[in-house]
């Protein structure tokens, strides 16, 4: 029998919603945790955890660090009971009001774990009361669903499946996610309806309603992988797989164990939940007949379950691996398997291992002829059987009807012996024609393995010679990049032997004109050297760094024009976008334009100002806004009244870049340039 698990969801979970944290452990079938005391191990992280908590000041802090610890970390465990009572304190201690009822959600399922049921109620019964539980239907569905588990453990189904229906329809009522803004919020209330279909698959799967499970397992499913969770959808697509093993279809429970195991590795699940998915593919394959399959999977389970100290799952793994020794006429072994895992089983109250154990050893007794044993172990498997069907009558079930069933099994084991002697001789005659037949299979597959080989050496040669020209066209690439970088730093090193030019020219100039001429002209190849400057040194011939282009180019204008940081402020907003070579010419000449033309004219009449320089793209068209708090200008300048070579360049440029330039006097000066024709990287 598979293990029945409840849904665990992981550390990133926890981390964006406090709320279903809490929920992660909750399920519709729960094993009890089996006590071992708290042996030094325990108290060295209760110790730890302490010390930790003196580190935190922060009490909202404080609580999540231990919750986390009771829940994730350490699945409820015994010891951790501590952790979850200074959660409550702490919570009480400061009045926050909804760690209160994080913390009863806790220790409600802490108690239904550890089977103590009673306790649960009791921690139930105060949430009720709890004005944030009231007022708030979310936190109330998560206490329907823990009252819902409660109820299956006591066997109401009834009852359980009537909480579990109530706290989803409060989930799923209209307008609760449109009227939620908090997006960490709705992603916590899509995970608790994943738990709650999780939930209810499990419930309709005990009760034989294989289409309501299968719905449900899938609608939870669909949820998690939209939220892109594999660890938790790996879990339910586990439970998924185990519906179809209860019904022996045992390939497709295999197929999907696989996959589940798969999602779980993906989305880091913990040691346990892995641990779990290995003794559902053993079981699987158990029932499929793979054997020695299923023994590696179920005892790696056995191993991790052992290193872990998980109870519960060390129970399963001990009757599951003694149903393989029985299966495989290993008796002894099976023996020792379902005693121990029957021990454990008993502790913990879970009916379902019992039986399981009791029907192995059953057998395994029988086998061995020890058959007082095996009719004990007879009796209980009845019990137990009837009891799990929640037959009140179970103990009035005669020793005599079990004596009846089981001088019956033996008649039927014997007259099964005699068979089997009869049918020897036709087995060896069948075993002796299989050899015949593995023999010619054998020279068969030395001739495919001799074509396959050959055919190996052929590809592999291919592969050598394909690799080669790979080489030879990657050598060849780098020749060119290193050839355009050389290229782009000898027009940089060009247009700066021209820039030096025009500034010495410009020191036997004494025409005013003239010398600013000389000096635009300058400031003009000055950009476009920047240009090639940034092309070489990030070794990107197609794009240029837009941010690091106007850092330059900016700092390189207020630097020649010797504008002090003081007298004029500068704000820059630069997208980190790049754009094709051809168009960062036009543009950056453009903008060298405008920042000039600011930092020379704009502020005349003023001893302080602001210049703006913006680039930025908008549904899908690119802005460059150059703005000053100066004497502004006209908005038809560049239309009617605008004569220098300067703004004629810009309007120039502007065409070309098939841009639309507007003027904007409000305060000051914004020129704005507005193109869809442009080309990023």
């Amino acid at each position: 029998m598979l293990l029945k698990l409840v849904i665990l969801g992981n550390r990133t979970y926890m981390n964006c919603c406090k709320r279903c944290m809490a929920l992660l452990s909750c399920g519709l079938y729960l094993f009890a945790s089996v006590s071992f005391g708290q042996d030094s191990r325990e108290k060295d992280i209760v110790d730890s955890i302490y010390n930790l908590l003196d580190t935190i000041s922060e009490p909202r802090a404080k609580i999540l660090q231990l919750h986390q610890q009771a829940t994730y970390l350490y699945d409820f465990a015994p010891f951790t009971k501590v952790f979850l009572d200074t959660a409550l304190g702490i919570a009480e201690k400061f009045k926050l009001e909804d760690e209160v009822a994080i913390s009863h959600l806790n220790l409600m399922q802490y108690h239904v774990v550890n089977s103590n049921l009673d306790s649960a109620d009791f921690y139930y019964d105060s949430a009720m009361d709890l004005p944030i539980v009231a007022s708030d239907p979310v936190q109330r569905s998560d206490f329907f669903m823990v009252k819902a588990t409660i109820l299956k453990n006591q066997g109401n189904v009834k009852g359980a499946l009537e909480y579990f229906l109530d706290a989803l329809s409060l989930l799923e009522q209209p307008g609760l996610l449109q009227n939620l803004e908090d997006s960490t919020k709705r992603i916590g209330i899509d995970r608790s309806r994943c738990i709650l279909h999780n939930n209810l698959a499990n419930l309709y799967k005990d009760i034989q309603d294989f289409n309501a499970a299968v719905e449900h397992y899938d609608r939870s499913f669909d949820i998690l992988m939209k939220l892109q969770e594999p660890a938790f959808a790996g879990t339910v697509l586990m439970n998924k797989a185990g519906l179809y093993y209860d019904h022996a279809i045992y390939d497709t429970a295999y197929q999907l164990q696989m996959q589940a195991r798969e999602l779980k590795i993906e989305g880091n699940a913990s040691e346990r939940s892995i641990a779990m998915s290995d003794l559902n593919i053993g079981s699987a394959l158990l029932g499929l007949g793979k054997f020695s399959q299923a023994k590696k999977y179920i005892d790696g389970a056995l191993k991790d379950f052992i290193e872990i100290e998980n109870p519960a799952g060390l129970t399963n793994a001990y009757v599951t691996r003694g149903d393989l020794n029985v299966k495989t006429a290993n008796y002894q072994a099976a023996i020792e398997d379902c005693e121990q895992g029957k021990a454990l089983a008993t502790k913990a109250g879970i009916l379902d291992l019992q039986q399981k154990a009791c029907d192995c050893l059953f057998h395994a007794y029988k086998a061995t002829g020890e058959f007082q044993k095996a009719l004990s172990n007879h009796v209980q498997l009845k019990l137990l059987s009837d009891s799990l069907r929640n037959d009140a009558n179970t103990k009035y079930i005669t020793q005599l009807e079990m004596q009846y069933e089981f001088d019956k099994e033996e008649e039927k084991r014997m007259v099964a012996e005699k068979e089997a002697q009869l049918l020897q001789a036709e087995k060896d005659r069948r075993n002796r024609r299989a050899f015949f037949i593995l023999a010619i299979l054998l020279v068969i597959s030395l001739i495919v393995g001799y074509l396959i080989y050959q055919n190996y050496q052929i590809k592999k040669k291919s592969e050598s010679e394909l690799s080669e020209k790979n080489d030879e066209i990657s050598k060849a690439l780098k020749e060119k990049e290193l050839l355009l970088g050389e290229i782009h730093h000898r027009v940089k090193n060009n247009l700066q032997v021209i820039s030096s030019l025009l500034r010495l020219q410009s020191r036997y100039i004494e025409d005013d004109v003239a010398l600013n001429a000389i000096s635009a002209g300058q400031s003009r190849v000055q950009s476009m050297a920047l240009l090639h400057e940034n092309l070489y040194q990030d070794d990107n011939f197609t794009g240029v760094n837009m941010q690091k282009y106007f850092d330059r180019l900016i700092n390189g204008l207020f630097s020649a024009l010797n504008i002090s940081p003081d007298k004029i402020q500068l704000e820059k907003d630069i997208a980190p976008i790049e754009l094709d070579v051809d168009f960062v010419v036009p543009i950056g000449l453009i903008t060298n334009e405008l920042i000039t033309n600011s930092l020379k004219h704009a502020f005349s009449n003023q001893s302080q100002g602001l210049l703006k320089v913006k680039l930025y793209v908008e549904e899908n068209k690119l802005f460059l806004e150059v703005s000053d708090n100066g004497k502004g200008m006209s908005p038809d300048f560049f239309e009617n009244r605008s004569t220098s070579f300067g703004h004629k360049l810009i309007k120039a440029f502007a065409l070309k870049l098939k841009a639309e330039l507007k003027v904007i006097n409000d305060g000051g000066t914004t020129v704005r340039l507005i193109t869809s024709d442009y080309r990023a990287n």
